[in-house]
Protein backbone atom coordinates (compact mmCIF):
# COMPACT_ATOMS: atom_id res chain seq x y z
CA UNK A 1 0.00 0.00 0.00
CA UNK A 2 2.80 2.39 0.93
CA UNK A 3 4.53 1.56 -2.37
CA UNK A 4 1.40 2.55 -4.34
CA UNK A 5 1.08 5.76 -2.31
CA UNK A 6 4.73 6.58 -3.03
CA UNK A 7 4.17 6.01 -6.75
CA UNK A 8 1.17 8.32 -6.70
CA UNK A 9 3.16 11.08 -4.97
CA UNK A 10 6.01 10.63 -7.44
CA UNK A 11 3.61 10.80 -10.42
CA UNK A 12 1.99 13.95 -9.06
CA UNK A 13 5.38 15.59 -8.56
CA UNK A 14 6.33 14.81 -12.16
CA UNK A 15 2.91 16.07 -13.31
CA UNK A 16 3.35 19.30 -11.34
CA UNK A 17 6.79 19.85 -12.88
CA UNK A 18 5.37 19.29 -16.38
CA UNK A 19 2.52 21.76 -15.76
CA UNK A 20 4.94 24.39 -14.44
CA UNK A 21 7.17 23.83 -17.49
CA UNK A 22 4.23 24.09 -19.91
CA UNK A 23 2.99 27.24 -18.15
CA UNK A 24 6.40 28.83 -18.66
CA UNK A 25 6.30 27.85 -22.35
CA UNK A 26 2.81 29.29 -22.82
CA UNK A 27 3.86 32.49 -21.07
CA UNK A 28 6.90 32.79 -23.37
CA UNK A 29 4.86 31.99 -26.50
CA UNK A 30 1.98 34.35 -25.71
CA UNK A 31 3.89 37.32 -24.31
CA UNK A 32 2.90 40.32 -26.52
CA UNK A 33 5.60 42.55 -27.97
CA UNK A 34 4.86 46.15 -28.90
CA UNK A 35 4.90 47.14 -32.55
CA UNK A 36 7.44 49.73 -33.63
CA UNK A 37 6.57 52.56 -36.02
CA UNK A 38 8.61 55.09 -38.00
CA UNK A 39 6.95 58.03 -39.70
CA UNK A 40 8.23 60.56 -42.24
CA UNK A 41 6.07 63.61 -42.96
CA UNK A 42 6.12 65.64 -46.18
CA UNK A 43 4.13 68.88 -46.08
CA UNK A 44 1.79 69.81 -48.90
CA UNK A 45 3.84 70.40 -52.06
CA UNK A 46 7.09 69.28 -50.43
CA UNK A 47 7.25 65.97 -52.31
CA UNK A 48 8.10 67.48 -55.68
CA UNK A 49 9.61 66.69 -59.08
CA UNK A 50 11.39 69.16 -61.35
CA UNK A 51 11.05 69.47 -65.14
CA UNK A 52 12.07 72.06 -67.70
CA UNK A 53 9.37 74.23 -69.31
CA UNK A 54 9.24 76.47 -72.34
CA UNK A 55 9.16 80.24 -72.06
CA UNK A 56 5.90 80.28 -74.03
CA UNK A 57 4.21 78.12 -71.38
CA UNK A 58 5.07 80.16 -68.30
CA UNK A 59 5.37 83.79 -67.39
CA UNK A 60 8.86 83.28 -65.95
CA UNK A 61 11.77 81.38 -67.42
CA UNK A 62 13.09 78.50 -65.34
CA UNK A 63 11.92 75.24 -63.88
CA UNK A 64 8.39 74.13 -63.15
CA UNK A 65 8.04 72.23 -59.87
CA UNK A 66 5.51 69.41 -60.10
CA UNK A 67 4.37 68.40 -56.65
CA UNK A 68 1.88 66.15 -54.89
CA UNK A 69 -0.73 68.57 -53.48
CA UNK A 70 -1.58 66.54 -50.38
CA UNK A 71 0.42 66.27 -47.20
CA UNK A 72 2.14 62.85 -47.20
CA UNK A 73 2.67 60.47 -44.29
CA UNK A 74 5.10 57.61 -44.88
CA UNK A 75 4.68 55.04 -42.12
CA UNK A 76 6.75 51.90 -41.55
CA UNK A 77 5.49 49.39 -38.95
CA UNK A 78 7.04 46.13 -37.76
CA UNK A 79 7.58 43.90 -34.73
CA UNK A 80 11.06 44.51 -33.27
CA UNK A 81 11.06 41.03 -31.65
CA UNK A 82 10.04 37.86 -33.52
CA UNK A 83 10.05 34.26 -32.33
CA UNK A 84 11.97 31.89 -34.60
CA UNK A 85 9.68 30.12 -37.04
CA UNK A 86 6.84 32.64 -36.65
CA UNK A 87 5.39 34.45 -39.66
CA UNK A 88 5.26 38.22 -39.17
CA UNK A 89 4.38 41.23 -41.31
CA UNK A 90 6.31 44.39 -42.13
CA UNK A 91 3.95 47.11 -43.36
CA UNK A 92 4.78 50.26 -45.31
CA UNK A 93 2.07 52.87 -45.93
CA UNK A 94 1.79 56.12 -47.85
CA UNK A 95 -1.16 58.20 -46.64
CA UNK A 96 -2.30 61.45 -48.28
CA UNK A 97 -4.29 64.07 -46.40
CA UNK A 98 -4.94 67.82 -46.09
CA UNK A 99 -4.91 68.76 -49.75
CA UNK A 100 -4.14 72.47 -50.29
CA UNK A 101 -4.69 73.64 -53.89
CA UNK A 102 -6.19 76.51 -55.85
CA UNK A 103 -7.27 74.40 -58.82
CA UNK A 104 -4.14 74.74 -60.97
CA UNK A 105 -1.26 75.20 -58.59
CA UNK A 106 -0.43 74.79 -54.90
CA UNK A 107 -1.18 77.45 -52.36
CA UNK A 108 1.82 78.36 -50.22
CA UNK A 109 1.87 81.65 -48.34
CA UNK A 110 5.66 81.50 -47.97
CA UNK A 111 6.31 81.19 -51.72
CA UNK A 112 6.84 84.42 -53.68
CA UNK A 113 5.81 84.93 -57.30
CA UNK A 114 9.46 85.14 -58.33
CA UNK A 115 10.03 81.53 -57.38
CA UNK A 116 9.42 78.51 -59.59
CA UNK A 117 5.84 77.72 -60.48
CA UNK A 118 4.43 74.81 -58.50
CA UNK A 119 1.89 72.58 -60.27
CA UNK A 120 -0.17 69.53 -59.36
CA UNK A 121 1.78 66.60 -60.80
CA UNK A 122 -1.35 64.47 -61.20
CA UNK A 123 -2.56 66.80 -63.95
CA UNK A 124 0.28 65.84 -66.30
CA UNK A 125 1.68 62.56 -65.00
CA UNK A 126 0.69 59.12 -63.81
CA UNK A 127 2.51 58.05 -60.65
CA UNK A 128 3.80 54.61 -59.74
CA UNK A 129 4.82 54.00 -56.11
CA UNK A 130 7.55 51.36 -55.70
CA UNK A 131 9.01 49.77 -52.59
CA UNK A 132 11.59 47.09 -51.82
CA UNK A 133 12.64 45.37 -48.60
CA UNK A 134 16.28 44.33 -48.31
CA UNK A 135 16.90 41.81 -45.51
CA UNK A 136 18.96 38.62 -45.24
CA UNK A 137 18.38 35.35 -43.32
CA UNK A 138 14.60 35.55 -43.72
CA UNK A 139 12.02 33.94 -45.96
CA UNK A 140 10.21 36.88 -47.57
CA UNK A 141 6.95 37.20 -49.49
CA UNK A 142 6.83 38.99 -51.86
CA UNK A 143 10.54 39.11 -52.71
CA UNK A 144 12.14 41.92 -54.68
CA UNK A 145 10.40 45.13 -55.74
CA UNK A 146 6.66 45.81 -55.51
CA UNK A 147 4.75 48.55 -57.29
CA UNK A 148 1.32 50.18 -57.04
CA UNK A 149 -0.39 52.99 -58.92
CA UNK A 150 -0.67 56.14 -56.80
CA UNK A 151 -3.66 58.28 -57.75
CA UNK A 152 -4.54 61.70 -56.42
CA UNK A 153 -5.83 61.59 -52.85
CA UNK A 154 -5.42 57.81 -52.54
CA UNK A 155 -3.25 55.74 -50.20
CA UNK A 156 -0.97 52.81 -50.94
CA UNK A 157 0.23 50.01 -48.70
CA UNK A 158 2.99 47.43 -49.09
CA UNK A 159 3.19 44.33 -46.89
CA UNK A 160 5.99 41.79 -46.59
CA UNK A 161 5.51 38.53 -44.70
CA UNK A 162 8.80 37.35 -43.23
CA UNK A 163 9.86 34.23 -41.37
CA UNK A 164 13.34 34.28 -39.77
CA UNK A 165 15.55 31.33 -40.64
CA UNK A 166 17.69 31.44 -37.48
CA UNK A 167 18.17 33.21 -34.16
CA UNK A 168 19.87 36.46 -35.07
CA UNK A 169 19.82 40.24 -34.93
CA UNK A 170 18.37 41.21 -38.30
CA UNK A 171 18.81 44.54 -40.02
CA UNK A 172 16.94 45.67 -43.09
CA UNK A 173 16.14 48.66 -45.26
CA UNK A 174 12.85 49.58 -46.90
CA UNK A 175 13.50 51.59 -50.06
CA UNK A 176 10.72 53.75 -51.45
CA UNK A 177 10.59 55.85 -54.57
CA UNK A 178 8.12 57.32 -57.05
CA UNK A 179 8.15 57.09 -60.82
CA UNK A 180 6.24 59.71 -62.81
CA UNK A 181 5.15 58.86 -66.37
CA UNK A 182 4.01 61.80 -68.52
CA UNK A 183 0.57 61.34 -70.05
CA UNK A 184 2.00 61.78 -73.54
CA UNK A 185 4.57 59.05 -72.86
CA UNK A 186 7.58 61.26 -73.62
CA UNK A 187 9.05 61.59 -70.14
CA UNK A 188 9.79 59.44 -67.12
CA UNK A 189 10.99 60.97 -63.85
CA UNK A 190 12.23 58.85 -60.93
CA UNK A 191 12.46 60.24 -57.43
CA UNK A 192 13.99 58.49 -54.43
CA UNK A 193 11.78 59.32 -51.45
CA UNK A 194 13.01 57.39 -48.41
CA UNK A 195 15.27 54.64 -47.10
CA UNK A 196 14.10 53.51 -43.66
CA UNK A 197 16.19 51.18 -41.49
CA UNK A 198 14.67 48.55 -39.23
CA UNK A 199 16.07 46.14 -36.63
CA UNK A 200 14.56 42.83 -35.55
CA UNK A 201 15.69 40.50 -32.76
CA UNK A 202 14.88 36.85 -33.45
CA UNK A 203 14.48 34.85 -30.24
CA UNK A 204 14.00 31.17 -29.47
CA UNK A 205 14.41 28.53 -26.75
CA UNK A 206 17.31 26.25 -27.62
CA UNK A 207 16.90 27.27 -31.27
CA UNK A 208 13.56 25.42 -31.55
CA UNK A 209 10.93 26.75 -33.96
CA UNK A 210 7.81 28.22 -32.37
CA UNK A 211 5.55 25.52 -33.91
CA UNK A 212 7.41 22.74 -32.08
CA UNK A 213 7.39 24.73 -28.85
CA UNK A 214 3.59 24.89 -29.05
CA UNK A 215 3.48 21.11 -29.51
CA UNK A 216 5.79 20.57 -26.54
CA UNK A 217 3.73 22.93 -24.36
CA UNK A 218 0.44 21.22 -25.20
CA UNK A 219 1.87 17.73 -24.74
CA UNK A 220 3.43 18.70 -21.38
CA UNK A 221 0.13 20.16 -20.17
CA UNK A 222 -1.86 17.05 -21.06
CA UNK A 223 0.68 14.64 -19.56
CA UNK A 224 1.07 16.78 -16.44
CA UNK A 225 -2.70 16.93 -15.88
CA UNK A 226 -3.08 13.17 -16.32
CA UNK A 227 -0.24 12.46 -13.91
CA UNK A 228 -1.63 14.86 -11.30
CA UNK A 229 -5.08 13.29 -11.26
CA UNK A 230 -3.64 9.77 -11.35
CA UNK A 231 -5.23 8.58 -14.59
CA UNK A 232 -2.00 6.95 -15.73
CA UNK A 233 -1.85 4.84 -12.51
CA UNK A 234 -5.55 4.02 -12.79
CA UNK A 235 -5.28 2.90 -16.40
CA UNK A 236 -2.17 0.88 -15.63
CA UNK A 237 -3.97 -0.93 -12.78
CA UNK A 238 -7.00 -1.66 -14.95
CA UNK A 239 -4.86 -3.07 -17.74
CA UNK A 240 -2.85 -5.12 -15.23
CA UNK A 241 -6.01 -6.56 -13.63
CA UNK A 242 -7.50 -7.47 -17.03
CA UNK A 243 -4.26 -9.17 -18.02
CA UNK A 244 -4.21 -11.17 -14.78
CA UNK A 245 -7.85 -12.28 -15.21
CA UNK A 246 -7.18 -13.26 -18.82
CA UNK A 247 -4.14 -15.28 -17.81
CA UNK A 248 -6.00 -17.08 -15.01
Amino acid sequence: MSTMTGKKKSSRKIGTVLIIFSTFLFFWLLWPFSQKTQEILFQSGELAFTKSINADDASDQGDAVLAIPERIHIILSWMPVIRKGRLDTIQFQLIQDERITDGTGLVDSDTSSAQAETLNIFGEYSIMAKARLDMVNVTMDPPGESGMVLSEGSNVSFNWEISPEKVDHLQGIVWFYLVAFSNDGDEVIKKAVSAQHLDINVISILGIDVVYLWIIALFSTICGALLCIGLFDLNFRNISNKWKRTKS
